[in-house]
């Protein structure tokens, strides 16, 4: 067959990338640390800060007039005395103390999402640096990695923050006045819109979706390739544009692998626990050593995956960095 006629070689295959991510994170022990230290960051998001935030001003949006109600004599209503002395005590606390209080919590919120924002930003940075390290056959460091890191913190927090945050509030403020203009407007144009904010929300999901999927090579690019975070943002998506499928493809088999890793020995330890119950009625000796030995196993299997957490962790990025590599400068 003439090669003219061949189909195209693809950019890449799953298991040259699983491959080579292995040895990379098999011979570099320090990715596992920036592993842990990326999926932490992730697991502080700021949707949990907000909720966090909301919980707390909800609880104390209500204890101003709460407070006035009491010493209006109100509180018998209670049916209890041992109110009195609290509702007391706050009553006479200064309105000034509360608004202290309230920008206290606000900018110990504030300096949280600084933190989460600018750690996540640094352990990215150090993982897709210590990989490009690995890759171009040197042993990653913690110092390297970290020095490269904050070259490129600016742009790496942005990415992290301002683009899923600028697409969640607008589409709330958009999607929230026309869910509540529909309680104001004749059944007609309620189904229009009803109708607009279906649309609405699946072109929300689309850029949701495709922020992620740029996110993937804007950060690699940033870090790579020295890109600002817009510059890398929009390159990212048009990369992103032309090889959804086969990064859709490699997600899925990232996920799937590693629901299989981790099952694995919550499985054993579930059956030690099940196995232990079942015959605590008839073999109490049998039983008892089952169970002892699923609750030790069980702490050290926490230990352990929270380390295989931060293994699964630097492996995937390892496969999506050597992706990055074979298509750098490709698609853009």
């Amino acid at each position: 067959m003439d090669e003219h006629n061949l189909p195209p070689k693809p950019d890449w295959t799953i298991s040259e990338l699983y491959n080579k991510s292995w040895k990379i994170v098999k011979n570099n022990p320090v990715l596992w640390i920036f592993g842990l230290a990326v999926g932490a960051g992730g697991g502080l998001n700021f949707s949990n800060v907000d909720r966090i935030f909301d919980s707390d001003t909800k609880n104390s949006l209500p204890a101003t007039p709460s407070f006035q109600n009491f010493t209006n004599g109100q509180s018998d209503v209670l049916g209890t005395s041992a109110a009195a002395p609290w509702t007391s005590f706050f009553s006479q606390i200064p309105i000034g103390i509360w608004i202290t209080l309230g920008i206290e919590l606000v900018a110990l919120v504030v300096f949280t999402t600084i933190v989460v924002i600018i750690s996540s930003a640094w352990a990215n940075g150090s993982l897709i640096n210590g990989i490009d390290s690995a890759l171009s056959g040197k042993k990653a460091t913690i110092r390297e990695s970290s020095e490269k890191s904050f070259k490129s913190l600016k742009p790496l927090a942005w990415l992290t923050f301002v683009p899923g945050i600028v697409l969640t509030l607008v589409a709330s403020l958009v999607l929230g006045t026309l869910a509540a203009f529909t309680a104001f407007v004749p059944s007609a144009i309620k189904v229009i819109l009803i109708i607009v904010i279906i649309l609405l929300g699946l072109i929300t999901l689309y850029f949701l979706i495709y922020i992620a999927l740029s996110q993937i090579w804007a950060l690699r690019m940033v870090v790579l390739d020295g890109k600002g975070g817009k510059e890398a943002l929009f390159a990212g998506y048009r990369v992103a544009k032309k090889k959804t499928w086969s990064m859709i493809g490699l997600g899925l088999v990232n996920t799937i692998a590693s629901i299989m890793v981790v099952l694995v020995p919550i499985a054993i330890l579930g059956l030690l626990f099940f196995g232990g119950f079942m015959l605590a009625k008839s073999v109490t000796v049998l039983s008892t050593i089952l169970i002892t030995l699923a609750f030790t196993l069980g702490i050290i299997a926490l230990v352990g995956l929270v380390l295989l957490g931060g293994i699964i962790t630097a492996f995937k990025a390892s496969a999506w960095t050597i992706a990055y590599k074979n298509i750098q400068g490709k698609y853009e």
